[in-house]
């Protein structure tokens, strides 16, 4: 898995197992996927359940030996590949070649990684051509917003003057402002040093597996939404709640709105009304299953006196115990009251 590149058929089977599993599902009986895979896969933080998707974590570990290519040029495999793909060039711009092996298709998928997260730390800036490589250390492009009008061989080093630092006159002449201002804040060297390839994602600049997990997620769900919710705090508020695991599993699916309600179930047209079947007066959403048919839970449980006319004993009784919930008012409040009339009929 971390050489070749997995069969894309043979990953789904895998993840299809994984999902069945986690909905339920099995051979005598199917179960209603209310997510699908690509959700899930997201971090917790970003409102998915944090599986792992295979097919990127397969190229993540391919792209471990695309690195190792570029960190350790003088090593055996990488002479070897070089001599039989890449003679003339650079390993990040290496074409795949007539008759190639398995392992280099499978290099050069993985490669896809390191060209969305790798890019150059400047030190003569003799390797880097301004219109082609990655060096401005700004996410998804690492390359200039606007076209510089410069030639297209311009290299680096010739924005950079004779004492070792920017020339900000030529640069904000050429470039974008907000590429001008990128540009400047970059660090040379005190004395200049050969162009090294760092991965932007690390602090130490090494490519880890799961940085570059991540950076094939974005790569294979580009327009994948993080969460209805804004924020990645506010989803880890439901997992770092002191409770039980599956209570947080309950609560991340209630925010998520893929509870089996009388709503979502009509929605997939498994029943033909979505009316509550406890109540009868309106709509089973989830706020409804959980706000309603609990007020219902607590009047049976602990055999409570239902004041027809308003609901103060239950409330009363909620808020000694800590309880905080909101007296209805309007229509609201008159379909709580009948509520109430007949859970007391029905005892």
């Amino acid at each position: 898995m971390s050489v070749f590149k997995i069969p894309m058929g043979v990953c789904n089977d895998i993840q299809k197992t994984v999902a069945d599993f986690w909905w339920g599902s099995k051979s005598e009986k199917k179960s209603i996927h209310w997510s699908k895979w690509e959700k899930l896969s997201q971090a917790k933080c970003k409102g998915g359940m944090g599986f792992r998707d295979f097919s990127s974590f397969n190229q993540a570990l391919v792209a471990k030996q695309g690195w190792r290519i570029l960190q350790f040029p003088d090593s055996l495999v990488a002479k070897v590949l070089q001599a039989r793909y890449f003679q003339n060039k650079d390993f990040m711009k290496a074409k795949l070649g007539s008759t190639p092996s398995f392992v280099w298709r499978s290099i050069l998928w993985g490669r896809q990684i390191l060209s969305s997260g790798a890019r150059w730390r400047i030190g003569d800036g003799q390797k880097i051509q301004i219109h082609k490589d990655n060096w401005i250390p700004k996410p998804s492009t690492f390359q200039p917003i606007v076209r510089p009008s410069l030639p297209e061989d311009t290299l680096v080093a010739e924005l950079i003057n004779e004492e070792n630092k920017w020339n900000e006159s030529l640069i904000y002449r050429h470039f974008n402002r907000m590429d001008a201002d990128k540009i400047v804040e970059i660090p040379l060297p005190r004395s200049p040093k050969e162009d090294t390839i760092i991965w932007h994602y690390d602090k130490k600049g090494l490519y880890s597996v799961k940085s570059g997990y991540q950076t094939a997620l974005s790569l294979k769900f580009p327009a994948m939404p993080s969460s209805s919710m804004t924020g990645k705090n506010q989803w880890n508020i439901i997992w770092t709640l002191a409770l039980p695991e599956k209570i947080r599993i309950f609560a991340w699916k209630v925010a998520k709105n893929i509870l089996p309600s009388a709503e979502n179930l009509w929605k997939r047209r498994v029943i033909q009304e979505p009316t509550c079947q406890v109540c009868k007066l309106g709509v089973e959403n989830v706020f409804h299953a959980l706000e309603t048919v609990a007020i219902i839970k607590i009047i049976k449980e602990f055999d409570l006196i239902w004041e027809v006319g308003g609901l103060s004993q239950v409330f009363g009784f909620c808020t000694e115990r800590g309880v905080e919930l909101q007296r209805p008012r309007g229509i609201e409040a008159q379909q709580q009251r009948r509520l109430g009339e007949r859970a007391i009929r029905s005892d």
